[in-house]
């Protein structure tokens, strides 16, 4: 990550399994529910989610987060995606009975098309970056002139 930054692996990871679930869900809504093409477009989703949306959720959780709260919030954090994630394997079967599993995965593709909007416009790129460091980048950026603050109050 520190190499190719967070950013990037995250746009190239996120557009991978954007197309990733549109082949799928088209696949399935044509009824084409087998096969070598959707094998490897279901490995296609697993290669682009491990170096991407995967691992970086949690590198990115430990840089947001202030040090004298960072211990409590990433485990409050991590406990939420497992939640989430908990959630969606439970529902899943349901939602398949009710609606079309080629459907489920173009939903899928695209409510991902908002988080490539926030990287590209609100993530900041940390490569090469100590904690200390982001910590002072965000400090800074969260520091406002005074006129301002006074502007806003009155």
């Amino acid at each position: 990550m520190d190499i190719a930054g967070r950013k990037k692996l995250l746009l190239v990871g996120t557009l991978g399994v954007i197309a990733a679930h549109t082949m799928i869900g088209l696949l399935f809504l044509n009824g084409q529910d087998s096969g070598m093409l959707l094998v490897f477009l279901m490995c296609a989703f697993v290669a682009f989610f491990a170096f991407s949306m995967g691992p970086i959720k949690f590198v990115v959780m430990n840089e947001i987060f202030p040090t004298k709260v960072r211990g409590r919030a990433v485990a409050v954090a991590t406990i939420m995606v497992w939640v989430c994630q908990a959630f969606l394997n439970q529902f899943f079967p349901m939602l398949r009975e009710i609606i079309p599993v080629g459907a489920i995965f173009l939903f899928f593709a695209a409510i991902l098309i908002p988080q490539i909007l926030f990287t590209l416009k609100a993530m900041p790129e940390t490569k090469g970056m100590s904690l200390e460091e982001i910590e002072q980048q965000w400090k800074t950026q969260d520091e406002e002139p005074e006129g301002e603050l006074q502007s806003a109050n009155s």
